[in-house]
């Protein structure tokens, strides 16, 4: 049976970029207006990409398992294919960067992603508890 590829209503590069992945493999490819499963998908046979909670609410109806990648995965892709350098830090590392470099958060979003001056722009420590 055929692959399928379920995704959100929400349009971003990386589910663009996914479905046309998933095109040229030859998926069946459904991008839901709604948050409700078709009844006629074999669970077996689906991958579902989105945000959070639409992968949540999927899992929950198609009795899917989920899988996360972990938070260190992106550093050990190799440069070739992400064209940029990627080190995993961790906070008080960051603190004590001296140059512009884009930061962010491996896994929760403690604080906003951008380019910061130097690590010691980033928000004080007690901040980042403040928003949990």
């Amino acid at each position: 049976m055929k692959k399928t590829l379920l995704l959100s209503a929400r349009y971003s590069e990386d589910s663009i970029n996914l479905r046309s992945a998933a095109a040229d493999a030859g998926y069946d490819i459904i991008r839901l207006q709604q948050w409700r499963a078709p009844e006629f998908l074999d669970p077996e046979h689906v991958i579902v990409y989105g945000e959070v909670v639409f992968v949540l609410a999927m899992a929950d109806q198609l009795s899917l398992g989920i899988l996360e990648p972990t938070s260190d995965l992106l550093p050990q892709i190799p440069f070739d294919y992400l064209r940029r350098e990627v080190r995993s830090v961790t906070y008080a590392e960051a603190q004590l960067l001296t140059s512009p470099l884009f930061l962010k958060p491996a896994a929760e979003k403690f604080f906003t992603a951008g380019v910061y001056k130097t690590g010691a722009d980033l928000p004080p420590r007690e901040a980042l508890y403040s928003n949990l």
